[in-house]
């Protein structure tokens, strides 16, 4: 196995272990921590195509509520937009740190601008 493969499917374990996050700030800090190292990673091998599948994998972690507020606050800038089938839509040049930075405003009470 490749080691960019390798670490795709270390991103895809964390996010089956944190799976329907909530808005718990203490267990979202960690799989955030969890996440960026892994993420660092991979970016590594093409950030400019990673940007995507790394949004897509860490919204896909939150709970579908929270899933919708965070679309609801984001469309509004056109960023990120998901779908029916809760797969996330993202411009190519999107960098997948501001999705989280905007999570973690969300989780701590602060309008998303």
């Amino acid at each position: 196995m490749s080691e960019e493969q390798d670490t795709i499917d270390q991103l895809r374990k964390l996010t089956c272990k944190y799976q329907n996050i909530l808005l718990l700030k203490d267990y979202l800090l960690t799989f955030k921590k969890h996440f960026m190292h892994i993420a660092q990673k991979y970016l590594k091998f093409s950030a400019v195509t990673r940007n995507k599948d790394l949004v897509e994998l860490f919204v896909k972690s939150l709970n579908t509520i929270f899933q919708d507020t965070l679309n609801s606050r984001l469309s509004l800038l056109e960023k990120v937009k998901i779908d029916k089938f809760r797969r996330s839509r993202v411009k190519d040049s999107y960098n997948f740190e501001y999705v989280i930075q905007k999570v973690m405003e969300l989780v701590s009470g602060k309008t998303i601008a």
